[in-house]
Parts: structure tokens; C-alpha cells; sequence
């Protein structure tokens, strides 16, 4: 999220990304021709809205005041659906507060499309009025992105590189629902995952996700340099439930209960320092804030999530322990469609060695050594400035700086941290795709340099 950054910085990440743009472009050459989209028609650069226009609160509001002047305030007679294949029309029209029968005036567009483009569905959403019989008909022309996808996965930072792939559905059955599945394989090891997501069961405000995973990876703790001092191979049974219910459209509250299983290997070679296994069960309430505007690509506003658990031993050799995860973020737009942002996150845990959380290489933390540092508590706080910069029929290309400092407590010392990063961005408009990423950032205490780039989405 950002313009002006050092060249010495911006010679790093030229360098950095070099050997790995073969295998990008590959992939995004691969991913536009299966969609139709290999062809790179004109483009436009930064300064310009692309289609940002349409949804802005304005512009909506005052093409139904211009339809209420010339007509008055006619009643509702149908909201008219054009562009759905795979999408059912009442899932459209359940974001809607208004509806045949009541005034026109009781539309509210803005609300509408934001809802809609928060489900990451439609790659474009129009609506325009007309008269019928003295009565009002709203027509809603949408084009749906695809939505089931095989997606591939790349993750690459300073200490693994991990290819897998998925296949994800975002708009199961034509209802927004979200199911995933698929695995990865690294120098390290491999795991499996599967997911389902509904964010409105049977068109109610309750909602819920199911998460089962496992992993048989080797894996290793390190100090903020990157020395290594302990090493050991271990698999992971993972599976977890949250049932939600939102009491507001920018509140929800959920229950969460999780079961998880990690057994170290003690007889795989040479490793050292080997951890105890841990096998719990744990609840969790979660309390997730959301008051966003979405546009093209970009979205801004405030975000937040408080996660408090407790986690209890199902067998005589584990432990239990607490959690407490707290992250907040604010977008701001400035200078035409520019995103700024704050992000802040903290975490705290008397959690065994085995379970301790994982930070580096990862928003809030991406200065530090990837995969390899854990923490007991730690907090962190990121600026960011992300620009668009090049925009075509088949997406975007924005460019990316951050400054992130923060503290954490790896149970035997304090550590700080601090520097700037800078990356590149693709965002694709038909596909309901997660962007493509490139970053790099530089520790200043240690002066080490870290990448990181995600083709997919990583877990």
C-alpha cells in the first residue's frame, strides 16, 4: 500500500523475485487461458477509477433520486434479475431490505450492492429503474464471476517452498456458500485440508464453518537471525466447528470447538530437542466485527477479531492452557482510490512448546525469519499503502509498502522489530480468485531480508 520506497529496497525485491517470475507467470498465463482471458487488451493506468464508480454511494443514491424525480415514489412492482447462471435469484434478492410492495424509495442500492460484492460472487453489479404499469421495477444486470475453480497453490519464503493444489467452490449450489479441498507438498512434509463455510444457514443470520486438516511435516524453531535450535518431525489431526450468529450486519459471535492431536516422532533421525506430544480439546468465543465498502478490488473500513480459548488435555502426558488473540484494522481511501491501512494484532498463551504460535513470514510479521519463530505473546503494528497501477479487463495490478514493528516473547527473551517491506499485487477480476503476491521485507535490528510470494492462498 504504498508509493515512494528506497531503491536499495526496491533493488532487493527485484532481486528477490527474479528467480521465481518463471513460475508466476507460468501460473497466471495457465489460470487466463483456461478462463478466456490470455489476451491482454488496452489498459489503463493509476489515476483512473476503472469501474470504482459504481460503487460509490453517491453515484447509486442519485441514479434512484433521478428515477424518483421524473416518477415520484412508486411502489415496488419487481427487483428483475439479468446475468444468473449459477447463482439462485433469491440468494440476490436476499440482500435486500426492501422489496415488491413497498416504495421505491425504500431500495437501498449502496446497501445492496456492498452486500453483494462482499461475497466475492459478481465481477460487475448494475442496476437502473423503470416504470411498468405506474409501479417501479428495479433491474439488477450481474455478471457472475467462476466461482469452482482448480486452483493451484504456491508458497515460497527464506525457509520452505510448498506447490499443492485446491479446488474451491465460493458459490456452492448457487447459495454463497464456500467449500475447499486439497493438499500441499514441501521439503518439509505434506498436509490435507477441507473446509465449508456458510455465512447464512438457510438464509438466517446463524452461520458456520467446518475446518479439518492434517499434517506430517518437519518442523523447526529459530531465533530472529534464523539459527535453528530445536528440530523434530510430527503429524498434526486437526478438525474444528464455529456456529455464529450475526446480531448485526457488522457483528457476530461464535462458538468454537476444536479437537487436535500433534504427535512428535521420536525415532526420525537426527533431530534435537524434540518436544512433547500434545493431544486437547478446546472452546473458544469469538467476537468479529466487520463495517466494510467494498469496490472493484479494494475494500475499506474497520475490521476486528477477539478469539479468548481454552484448551484442556484429553490424555496424563498433555496440558492444558489459554489463549487470547486480539486483531483490529483500518482502510482508508485517499488520493482517488489509494488504500492506507493500519493494522494492529496481538496474542498471548501459556501454551506447550509443541503448540506455541508460529509468527514470521506472515502479515504483521512478514520482517521476520518464516515458519520458524514461535511466540508466547507478542504484539505488532503495520502501515500500510497499497496503489493501483496498471488495471485490464481481466484484473488489476497494484503495488505494495508496509512498515511493521512489534515486540514478542519467545519464553525466554524479548524481542523487537522493526523495518519496511514493499511487494506486488495481482488482483483478477472473473475468477474468484485470491491475489497473487510478491513481498519482501527487511528486519532493520538484524538487517536480514525476507520474501515471501503466495499463488493461491496459504493455510
Amino acid at each position: 500500500m504504498a508509493d515512494p520506497i528506497t531503491r536499495t529496497l526496491s533493488a532487493r525485491l527485484f532481486e528477490a523475485l527474479r528467480p521465481r517470475c518463471r513460475i508466476f507467470f507460468m501460473i497466471i498465463a495457465a489460470l487466463c487461458a483456461g478462463f478466456g482471458e490470455i489476451a491482454l487488451p488496452e489498459r489503463s493506468f493509476a489515476g483512473t477509477a476503472g469501474n470504482d464508480y459504481k460503487y460509490e454511494r453517491e453515484y447509486l443514491q442519485r441514479n434512484l433520486d433521478g428515477f424518483i424525480a421524473i416518477h415520484g415514489d412508486l411502489t415496488i412492482k419487481e427487483i428483475r434479475i439479468n446475468g444468473l447462471s449459477r447463482t439462485r435469484r433469491g440468494h440476490v434478492l436476499g440482500h435486500s431490505a426492501s422489496g415488491p410492495g413497498r416504495p421505491v424509495s425504500t431500495f437501498d442500492p449502496h446497501g445492496f450492492v456492498n452486500r453483494l460484492t462482499r461475497r466475492n460472487i459478481f465481477s460487475d453489479i448494475d442496476i437502473a429503474y423503470a416504470a411498468e404499469d405506474g409501479m417501479a421495477v428495479i433491474l439488477i444486470d450481474v455478471k457472475e464471476k467462476w466461482t469452482l475453480i482448480p486452483l493451484p497453490f504456491y508458497y515460497s519464503n527464506s525457509n520452505n517452498t510448498s506447490y499443492g493444489f485446491f479446488l474451491i467452490e465460493s458459490n456452492l449450489l448457487g447459495y454463497g456458500k464456500s467449500l475447499f479441498l486439497g493438499g500441499a507438498a514441501s521439503s518439509l512434509g505434506w498436509s490435507g485440508s477441507i473446509g465449508y463455510f456458510d455465512p447464512e444457514i438457510m438464509s438466517t443470520n446463524f452461520r458456520m464453518s467446518i475446518f479439518l486438516s492434517y499434517k506430517n511435516s518437519l518442523y523447526r524453531n529459530g531465533d530472529i537471525h534464523g539459527n535453528v535450535y530445536r528440530e523434530y518431525r510430527s503429524r498434526e489431526q486437526f478438525a474444528r466447528l464455529d456456529l455464529g450468529y450475526a446480531f448485526t450486519e457488522h457483528f457476530s459471535l461464535f462458538l468454537s470447538g476444536a479437537r487436535r492431536r500433534i504427535l512428535t516422532e521420536m525415532d526420525s533421525g537426527a533431530k534435537f530437542n524434540i518436544p512433547d506430544s500434545q493431544e486437547e480439546a478446546s472452546g473458544a468465543v469469538i467476537a468479529d466485527v466487520r463495517d466494510l465498502v467494498f469496490f472493484e478490488y479494494f475494500y475499506y473500513g474497520l475490521w476486528g477479531r477477539l478469539e479468548a480459548s481454552r484448551h484442556f488435555p484429553t490424555d496424563e502426558a498433555s496440558v492444558g492452557y489459554g489463549t487470547l488473540e486480539a486483531r483490529l484494522g483500518y482502510a482508508k481511501r485517499v488520493l482517488s482510490y489509494n488504500r492506507v491501512s493500519l493494522f494492529l494484532e496481538g496474542f498471548l498463551c501459556d501454551a506447550p512448546e509443541i503448540a506455541l504460535y508460529r509468527i514470521g513470514g506472515k502479515p504483521g510479521s512478514r520482517i521476520l525469519p518464516a515458519e520458524i519463530i514461535v511466540s508466547r505473546r507478542h504484539a505488532s503494528a503495520t502501515v500500510s499503502w497499497e496503489r493501483p497501477v496498471l488495471r485490464y479487463s481481466w484484473g488489476a495490478v497494484t503495488l505494495l509498502a508496509f512498515w511493521e514493528q512489534g515486540v514478542f516473547d519467545d519464553g525466554s527473551t524479548g524481542h523487537s522489530f522493526y523495518g519496511p517491506g514493499a511487494g506486488v499485487l495481482v488482483y483478477l477480476k472473473r475468477v474468484a480468485f485470491p491475489a497473487v503476491s510478491f513481498n519482501y521485507a527487511v528486519n532493520l535490528p538484524t538487517r536480514g531480508g525476507e520474501f515471501s510470494a503466495a499463488i493461491g492462498f496459504s493455510l
